[in-house]
């Protein structure tokens, strides 16, 4: 009895199971399942443990797999026996070669644009399995070639034809003799028309012969320099054959045909590729755009063009949803058109068109694991968590990266089980900056889902960022001002539909302008503290409350101040708006008590960390620096004592906490002698 290896990628398991039932002649399969774990071992690691020869199961998982491609080119040409069975690809076609060739260069490309999310304790494990994917990329073409040329078998399903030809050849296993190549100056070069040439070089390039191939349309160029068509041929063959990645010589050569032809399609199509991967994007547009001028209806053209402005140009996202539109309906996306398409209608809101399109994305390639990634996202934005969950588990089986603890956290079990905290969504009002800022960071270590709500675009989106990458939150950014009636009056009904249910609404919207006497202050300053203090307070609260009114249930808690206990010199309208926040909250109370919600209010003392002192006078810091000799409470400080004001149970309600540094004991007294005796230490 003679052993083989049985080699396949972990998810075909079953698949190799059903090939060793069916191979008789005393062959004993020894079985090799290559997962996709960043540390796990390389299939060319496991090879040396058996001899004999070696089948090859060779499906869209293995060709998709890291761990099963690196370093297999070596392996193929150290003169062991090799047969391939391959199912649903056809290797001997250019057609799938070029398939993978993309799926390759398109997740290394996903990959880059990653960089930059992960944290520091992550980086290196990410760094090292980028190398990873990156050198895959680099060999994948010559290998593809090389694995095509192996005696293999096509498996649909088992047949007797198929199993026979298996067993013939583990029977009498011996490599085939390698082909001999023929000499790169071929002679009948000199003689052959360009036509001809090119023919005849792809012919030897379709062989393996690459070096030879190469040296027949060398010399055809350089014999024939008036040739355009023969020496873009040449370029796409150095684009094919360059293992560095990196395409500098076909860039050269492409440069020379377009000057001589700034129109030739092929060409500049080619330009477009490799410019773009050479990050020359702006060349790379000019070149795309160039082709639509004059042949827009250039196959794959417009998601090409799509893909790199969405990429590279994120303020033209219109022009690149156009691009991208077009292409998906003339049926021309391949699968990372489909995912940028997906992505730039989410960004719109239209999560269910998005998440047509990403399930489009993986029946075209479907181990492409940054839109199983994207479903789990928007599965989970809709309340289908276990849904989330298989969805996450898939794109991390994939790709290894996406299993962050912070996506642990977000798609685990518990996220699953969909605990009652985990499902309650909170509105934070002047979520960008201060107090808001820093509840919104607190509430995310808890799990809550929030909906950021301020008036500056920028800084909500970098919030919603950073939430997102530190804790996997979920939330939905709202670019509103609470003065604004209208626009708050239309807030609830503009949020997607699983958005609209509010649990929690935290009124901290709110400032202090001026610090005069009353027969001095500015009326603007009165008018701004009374519309954002109070109207926007009640605005918002008559928004969201007819909600908790009717499903029985919620919290509105007020982001109050000791001003609202007392006065102060110079304070009178501030102080006014928040003894009315301090009257609003004890009556919201009394109203909304037999609809079993809960109504409260903190009442902070002096807080940093905050824009409250550079706000009130009028953005001059220098007299804003009203805390260099005490230590006052941080935003992070209020923001502990919110978490726990709403993760108390449902029978409890704390109706008022007020909260002052240890070094002030009233509004007006305050134990000036320094900061170092009482600074945190966190």
């Amino acid at each position: 009895m003679s052993a083989f290896a049985l080699t396949y990628s972990a998810e075909d398991q079953s698949v190799a199971r059903q090939i060793a039932a069916l191979v008789g002649g005393g062959a004993v399969p020894v079985h090799i399942p290559i997962g996709r774990d960043n540390e796990g071992p390389l299939l060319t690691e496991q090879l040396g443990a058996v001899g004999g020869p070696a089948v090859l199961l060779l499906t869209t998982a293995f060709l998709t797999n890291p761990n099963c491609l690196l370093g297999l080119e070596d392996v193929l040409t150290g003169g062991r026996a090799y047969f391939g069975v391959q199912e649903g690809v056809d290797l001997s076609s250019r057609r799938d070669r070029l398939r993978f060739v993309s799926h390759w260069q398109d997740r290394y490309i996903d990959l880059r644009r990653g960089l930059d999310t992960y944290g520091e304790s992550e980086q290196l494990a990410f760094d090292r399995y980028l190398q990873k994917i990156r050198e895959t990329s680099i060999a994948v073409p010559s290998l593809l070639d090389r694995l095509g040329q192996l005696p293999s078998v096509q498996w649909a399903e088992p047949t007797t034809g198929a199993t026979g030809e298996l067993e013939a050849f583990l029977t009498s296993p011996a490599p085939a003799a390698p082909a001999q190549p023929l000499p790169e100056n071929v002679g009948r070069v000199d003689e052959l028309r360009s036509d001809e040439a090119m023919e005849e070089a792809w012919e030897y390039y379709d062989r393996g012969e690459e070096r030879t191939a190469l040296g027949m349309l060398q010399q055809a160029a350089a014999r024939l320099p008036e040739e355009i068509e023969l020496r873009y041929q040449y370029a796409l063959m150095l684009a094919l054959t360059d293992r560095s990645g990196g395409g500098q010589a076909a860039r050269e050569v492409l440069d020379e045909v377009l000057d001589d032809d700034p129109y030739h399609p092929g060409a500049l199509l080619l330009s477009g590729e490799l410019y773009t991967a050479a990050g020359a994007t702006e060349r790379a547009r000019n070149d795309y755009e160039r082709v639509y001028e004059f042949a827009p209806d250039t196959p794959g053209l417009r998601e090409k063009l799509g893909v790199l402005v969405a990429e590279h140009f994120p303020t033209q996202e219109v022009t690149a949803r156009q691009y991208l539109e077009e292409a998906e309906a003339r049926g021309e996306l391949r699968a990372a058109g489909l995912y940028t398409y997906a992505q730039l209608l989410e960004a719109r809101g239209e999560h269910a068109r998005a998440e047509e399109i990403l399930l489009s994305c993986l029946a075209q390639d479907a181990a492409y694991a940054p839109a199983y990634y994207q479903l789990a996202v928007l599965s989970y934005r809709t309340g289908r968590r276990t849904e989330a969950r298989e969805y996450f588990e898939r794109a991390a089986g994939l790709e290894p990266a996406f299993a962050t603890p912070a996506n642990e956290a977000a798609f685990g079990e518990q996220a699953e089980s969909g605990g009652e905290q985990s499902e309650k969504t909170v509105l934070i009002s002047g979520a960008t900056s201060g107090i808001g800022k820093a509840t919104a960071r607190r509430l995310a270590e808890d799990g809550y889902r929030l909906i950021l709500l301020g008036r500056r675009e920028e800084l909500l989106d970098a919030l919603h960022d950073e939430l997102r990458e530190a804790h996997g939150t979920l939330s939905h950014r709202a670019q509103v001002d609470v003065r604004d009636r209208e626009a708050v009056g239309k807030l609830l009904h503009q949020l997607p539909e699983e958005w609209k249910q509010v649990d929690i609404l935290i009124n901290n919207a709110g400032k202090a302008k001026g610090f005069d006497p009353i027969q001095e202050g500015q009326l603007d300053h009165w008018d701004e503290m009374i519309d954002v203090n109070l109207r926007g307070l009640l605005y918002l609260t008559r928004a969201v409350t007819p909600g908790m009114v009717e499903r029985g249930r919620g919290m509105v808690l007020n982001v109050a101040s000791t001003a609202g206990k007392e006065v102060y010199p110079n304070g009178n309208v501030y102080c006014a708006t928040k003894h009315a926040v301090d009257a609003l909250t004890y009556a919201m109370r009394l109203d909304l008590v037999k609809h079993g919600i809960r109504v409260g209010q903190i009442c902070p003392a002096h807080v940093e960390e905050t824009e409250f002192a550079v706000v009130r006078f009028d953005g001059d810091r220098e007299r804003a620096r009203i805390y260099d000799d005490f230590q006052p409470l941080r935003a992070s400080d209020v923001a502990e004592a919110i978490a726990f004001m709403v993760n108390q149970p449902p029978h409890v309600n704390v109706l008022d906490m007020v909260l002052q540094g240890t070094q002030q004991a009233s509004s007006t007294v305050v134990d000036r002698s320094g900061r170092d005796r009482f600074a945190p230490n966190d």
